[in-house]
């Protein structure tokens, strides 16, 4: 991503979200423990601790996806878009709202 994009997605999520504060996420991915485990690590490395209960996933209607949803808190813009970054990292997910 060069400066020109990330200067703008910065901008969005000023004009969209008050930080710190919290900042919802939903994760789409392929089913799989693995893959769960993989999200929640992600999501912990960049947001900190992040209790279990906090998580709530739910399978498609046929099985092969599963959509992690958690609200964490964020300090700023850019520590959102480090999120969005780290999860695009994980192999198994189709797509971060």
């Amino acid at each position: 991503m060069d400066d020109t994009e990330r200067d703008r997605l910065l901008a969005l999520l000023e004009a969209n979200h008050r930080f710190p504060g919290p900042f919802f996420l939903s994760v789409v991915a392929h089913s799989g423990d693995e893959v769960a485990a993989a999200i929640h690590a992600a999501v912990r490395e960049i947001a900190g601790d992040v209790p279990d209960d906090a998580w709530e996933a739910r399978a498609s209607s046929g099985g092969r996806y599963r959509s992690h949803r958690v609200t964490v808190t964020v300090d700023s813009a850019t520590q959102a878009l480090a999120l969005y970054a780290r999860l695009r990292e994980v192999s198994g997910v189709v797509t971060i709202l």
